[in-house]
């Protein structure tokens, strides 16, 4: 079969774009843009990715069924209809046309779909103003921001189709309608003659487009699984690496793991990367990343929407799964492991004045802080190390309930 090498691939991008962008693929491909943070020592981090991975072609003639965009770009085998608002509404500013298509909203994300289009000739890029868009009136910050397109190729193409992902952690949605207050905004790529790229002040001259509408996200929460839990994992003794998941919550669009027993400065969660890996009873891979701390001593565990892979790692043509399980599952068989992370490029500073300590990255009395890079799995681990994972203690079994606030002492 085959191979899609994401690095080779990448590397020819600026030689083959406009060869590559005219053929016709047998198979769809997704090319995802991914902006997320993560708190090392308390300090944000923002990294820029670019993920290329091939569809299964079980999902492809699963999805062709599907009405909604959103299902058909990001491979959900589910049907998500019911969940999405369709909407279709168009503005055209300085050139620049986008029509929001569909939406779907529920406590934790909120997915776009939307057409852009430049005018011929232009290229562009849009994307949402997290600090406009209020829901209910009121501001929730996105900790993780995607895009992605069902296509390889240039993605600041003047005509797009791209749906938006907004992931939240603190947004707690009322029943009935809910107002959202939607602000997107698209800036025409500068031409540098050989190549494309966003203006030096791209966030001052873009153009904003506001969308004001109604949505209900009754159907996804009553469908949504949500079961109170007591599985420890891990290992206990001198250097502890155990952790208690407290609170499992399921649904056709991601699964959550809140954990406990390990605290946001602690060594372990600073120098390993760490994850839960398994199947539900329907076979369905399943990998929930860890790192994100919601309070002091409470980790979060969440599925990614482009499923378990590393960045450069080669994947078959129909190999694409995503990692999220099946809501109607009856267990999830899962296995803690853990990496350690390799960085590189060091730069270091001592701050001349104190800092209040806190959650947020800011630190007590004199201190030295250091800017470095993560090293990506690829460059330091093979494949056939499991890309520097290893097993952190035995496997353990959740059994789901599907009747919501029930301990599950099974481990």
């Amino acid at each position: 079969m085959k191979k899609f090498d994401f690095l080779k691939e990448f590397g020819e991008i600026d030689e083959n774009l406009v060869e590559n962008a005219g053929r016709e693929w047998n198979r769809k491909k997704y090319a995802v843009f991914q902006l997320y943070s993560r708190k090392i020592a308390g300090i944000a981090i923002f990294i820029m990715i670019c993920i290329a991975a091939m569809s299964n072609s079980r999902v492809q003639a699963a999805v062709r069924e599907f009405t909604t965009k959103i299902g058909e770009v990001l491979g959900f085998t589910k049907d998500l209809s019911s969940y999405t608002e369709t909407m279709d509404q168009t503005q055209t500013k300085n050139g620049i046309s986008l029509t929001l298509k569909e939406a779907i909203l529920d406590d934790r994300v909120l997915m776009l779909s939307v057409h852009a289009d430049f005018g011929e000739g232009n290229e562009g890029q849009f994307w949402v103003d997290d600090e406009k868009t209020r829901i209910n009136g009121q501001y929730h910050m996105a900790y993780e921001s995607l895009a992605a397109d069902g296509s390889y190729g240039n993605p600041f193409k003047p005509e797009q189709d791209k749906v938006l992902v907004q992931v939240y952690e603190d947004q707690i949605l009322p029943d009935g309608d809910v107002d959202v207050h939607l602000v997107l905004k698209g800036v025409k790529m500068a031409d540098l003659g050989d190549a494309s790229a966003l203006p030096d002040a791209y966030d001052e001259e873009s153009t904003e487009f506001i969308y004001d509408f109604v949505i209900t996200s009754e159907e996804l929460k009553a469908m949504t699984v949500k079961q109170e839990l007591d599985v420890t994992t891990g290992v206990s003794g001198e250097e502890k690496k155990s952790l208690t998941l407290k609170e499992l919550t399921m649904n056709d669009l991601y699964c959550r793991i809140i954990v406990e027993g390990a605290k946001w400065d602690d060594d372990w969660p600073n120098q390993y990367g760490l994850k839960l890996k398994g199947t539900d009873s329907l076979g369905n891979p399943v990998s929930l990343e860890g790192g994100r701390f919601l309070s002091e001593n409470e980790m979060l565990f969440v599925t990614d929407f482009l499923g378990d892979y590393e960045i450069g790692e080669p994947i078959e043509e129909d190999e694409f799964q995503m990692s999220v399980p099946d809501k109607d599952c009856e267990y999830l068989d899962l296995q803690l492991y853990e990496r350690k992370m390799i960085w590189e490029g060091a730069e270091r500073e001592i701050l001349e004045e104190p800092l209040d300590g806190g959650l947020d990255g800011e630190l007590d009395g004199e201190e030295e802080i250091g800017e470095q890079d993560l090293t990506e799995a690829w460059e330091t681990y093979a494949k056939e190390e499991n890309y520097g994972w290893e097993p952190v203690g035995e496997p353990f079994r959740i059994t789901i309930t599907h009747t919501g606030g029930a301990t599950d002492d099974e481990n």
